[in-house]
């Protein structure tokens, strides 16, 4: 066949039939149509060019000598029948067929007995491709790459010995409203959880029960409660207890008989404060976000390090809480640290009943120290009373810049010990009503740079016979303490020192007279005004 005639006219300027042109079109022009949908309902007879879908970007060809294959009704098929019957075939499955037939045929480069091409049947007009040995450099070289480009997702089929695989995971919901067992039925699913109101737990057993490329979404669609996720033989060989908080999503895949999870989707917004509840009777390995025996978590130590560790929490408003139950008796909280991932900096209220009817009390034994903050750690106590069944213990122990706030809260026996001990370039502030219930060795106790601020506040000697037989305060090593008109009443039988100002410290009182039997002393290093 000759140039076309049609060239000519952009050539010589010769004048061509209607008919040239039209030949032209219908037999070397690929036409663009909008979707699939234009095709079925127009008539193309004779249109040997082709036809190009705008919506998918798939090109079609017109096969004249079949009769028999069916639409399969969708933009992305691989047969379209158009209104008078003729069928347009997909063009890009038979460009995979052919990658096949090279990757069968190149034995001189890959070392490869085999390539089959099938359809894909979990991915509507995808295919997949099944190689049955590994691919290797027949001369035993080293560094090449077999590259693959498709237009259409191709995932690669499962199954069979020296295969590459991959699974690929949808949109597909499988939403639960109990705890679940994944099973291989929940494979390239978004596997959701419901409002999972008695703290769901999803467990995926070893992957040797599953599909060699397993994977799926897990989702909690919660606005309350957590979702725990356990993963068994995860990629260390150990069984890895997570948590899933409202709202987040984990992709879980298997690999080399392997769990693994891909996102690390933990940090957690929410517009408004969290609470997590701590009561003796609970269990560490609950989610902390309802009260009762399936909610509680048992200690505000493991509550505390899960805060850091796990949430990363985003609160627009209130921060994070952990309310302690009024009324029970708490063991020691054990060192609260703010050295934590996104620990540093964030608010964590440990509230217990802040009208002080009937409050939670965290009691020491032996030296233990009620709580120590440290690295950094931030924190406000409200509502709680400390004490103490031993002796050289603290009530609060705030170490290594550190921020403490203390409001409504009770102070008893401390023997040996001081009921507030600011440490190490810590800050405490006293924004509440204080009661002092017992003796200690210093109410305040404040060194080594740390600095204490006590509010227009009232510090309530309860009016016992109380002794703080070293200073009811003391600043030493560079230590700040600022009050700004507290009043102490009810203290009028406190004995022992009242100050105790060394070692280029400064204590500013003002007007104010501090509980204490004795006036204290102030070294020629210091101040006190």
């Amino acid at each position: 066949m000759g140039i076309d005639p049609v060239k000519s006219v952009f050539a010589t300027g010769t004048p061509v039939d209607k008919s040239a042109l039209v030949g032209l079109d219908i037999s070397r022009i690929r036409l663009g149509v909008a979707n699939a949908d234009e095709i079925r309902n127009t008539d193309f007879s004779g249109r040997t060019g082709g036809l190009y879908v705008g919506s998918t970007q798939i090109p079609y060809d017109l096969d004249p000598a079949d009769t028999t294959t069916p639409d399969d009704g969708t933009d992305s098929s691989n047969c379209i029948i158009d209104s008078a019957g003729n069928r347009f075939k997909n063009s890009q499955v038979g460009l995979l067929a052919n990658l096949a037939t090279l990757l069968a045929e190149a034995n001189a480069v890959i070392a490869s007995s085999v390539a089959t091409v099938a359809a894909e049947p979990t991915l509507t007009g995808s295919r997949k491709i099944t190689v049955a040995a590994p691919l290797t450099l027949s001369d035993g070289g080293a560094g090449a790459n077999l590259l693959f480009g498709f237009t259409l997702p191709v995932p690669v089929s499962g199954g069979g010995t020296g295969m590459t695989t991959f699974s690929v995971p949808s949109n597909k919901r499988n939403a639960f409203s109990a705890s679940h067992n994944i099973v291989n039925a929940d494979k390239n699913s978004c596997v959701t959880f419901t409002n999972p109101g008695g703290g769901y737990v999803c467990t995926f057993l070893n992957p040797s029960g599953y599909d060699s490329d397993f994977s799926c979404i897990v989702t909690n669609e919660s606005g309350s409660r957590a979702v725990t996720l356990v993963l068994t033989n995860y990629a260390d060989g150990t069984t890895l207890t997570t948590r899933l908080y409202p709202l987040q999503s984990y992709f879980v895949y298997s690999n080399n008989g392997h769990w693994f999870l891909l996102g690390g989707l933990k940090r957690w917004f929410t517009a408004s404060g969290v609470t997590f509840y701590v009561d003796p009777s609970g269990a560490d390995t609950n989610d902390g976000m309802a009260a009762g025996a399936g909610g509680y978590m048992k200690t505000v130590l493991a509550c505390w390090n899960r805060i850091r560790d796990e949430t990363d929490i985003a609160a627009a408003s209130s921060g994070v809480t952990i309310q302690l139950t009024p009324g029970v008796t708490y063991p020691p909280c054990g060192e609260l640290d703010g050295d934590k991932p996104g620990g540093f900096g964030k608010l964590v209220a440990i509230v217990g009943d802040p009208t002080l009817v009937n409050p939670p009390r965290i009691i020491g034994a032996g030296a233990d120290n009620c709580v120590v903050l440290r690295d950094g750690a931030w924190a406000q106590f409200s509502g709680l009373v400390f004490g103490s069944t031993g002796s050289g213990s603290n009530g609060a122990w705030m170490q290594q810049k550190s921020l403490g706030d203390f409001s409504n809260c009770e102070w008893g026996s401390m023997l040996a010990g001081n009921h507030i001990f600011v440490d190490d370039g810590a800050d405490a502030n006293i924004s509440g009503a204080q009661s002092i219930a017992g003796n200690a060795d210093t109410h305040w106790s404040v060194q080594n740079g740390g600095k204490l601020i006590v509010g227009g506040v009232n510090i309530d000697g309860g009016g016992g016979n109380w002794n703080f037989p070293t200073a009811f305060l003391i600043a030493s090593m560079l230590a700040r303490i600022q009050f700004q008109a507290p009043a102490f009443p009810n203290c009028g039988s406190i004995t022992g020192p009242r100050i105790l100002i060394q070692r280029h410290s400064v204590f500013d009182g003002g007007s104010v007279t501090v509980p204490g039997n004795s006036a204290g002393t102030v070294d020629a290093t210091s101040t006190a005004y």
